[in-house]
């Protein structure tokens, strides 16, 4: 959430984001939609803590393998 919070505290451009505490409705949304992002998904990747490139690789490994 807070690299969610780094790349939108100034887009004017979310509706849902125009608010007082931007924090507090990225934590509110990630709690209302990752139950749900979980159940549709197919395969799901950790990127916080690696590259682009080590993200892409795992995502065509997956691929692949499918």
């Amino acid at each position: 959430i807070e690299q969610q919070y780094q790349r939108t505290y100034n887009d004017k451009k979310r509706p849902l984001l125009q608010t007082d505490n931007l924090m507090e409705r990225l934590e509110h949304l990630a709690r209302e939609r990752e139950p749900l992002y979980e159940k549709i998904a197919h395969y799901t990747v950790e990127t916080s803590s690696q590259g682009v490139r080590n993200v892409v690789k795992e995502i065509v490994n997956y691929i692949l393998k499918a």
